[in-house]
């Protein structure tokens, strides 16, 4: 049969004990780094994607600017905007839009959008905005007449 010990005793023995107290940090400390490396992952990711809406965009204006998609003037700006779109969906996803802006003269702009959340994993950004933001990239085009 187990002795009762006085509470003073069982006190101070269970005071001076310090088995676990490294467990006791490492639970207080494990959610904050976790978090920072989930962060650091997902402007990191961002980063790369936004890096790659640029590129696309930058790369498809020039295709349009030399002729690729057909000449301005002779098709249409809604057929070469849908062609556009196609193509910036298949190489970035479906998440991702693109228009033709047709400008006042004869430059045109190409204008490529998505959400945040298209960008980014976690979607951190977007958790904390009222509405979903939404991520603009825009080329504008200078075409030489022939």
């Amino acid at each position: 049969m187990r002795q009762w010990t006085e509470p003073r005793k069982l006190l101070a023995r269970f005071a001076a004990d310090e088995r676990g107290t490294a467990t006791v940090e490492l639970v207080v400390w494990i959610p904050f780094f976790l978090l920072m490396l989930l962060l650091i992952v997902d402007a990191s990711v961002f980063y790369w994607r936004y890096t790659a809406m640029w590129d696309t965009t930058r790369d498809i204006a020039r295709q349009i600017s030399v002729g690729r998609y057909g000449l301005i003037g002779t098709t249409t700006v809604a057929a070469v905007s849908t062609a556009v779109n196609a193509d910036v969906q298949a190489r970035l996803g479906n998440q991702f839009t693109a228009q033709l802006i047709d400008g006042p003269t004869f430059d045109p702009a190409l204008r490529v959008t998505a959400n945040v959340g298209a960008l980014s994993i976690f979607d951190f950004y977007g958790a904390f905005a009222a509405s979903s933001p939404t991520i603009v990239t825009q080329v504008r085009l200078h075409k030489e007449p022939f």
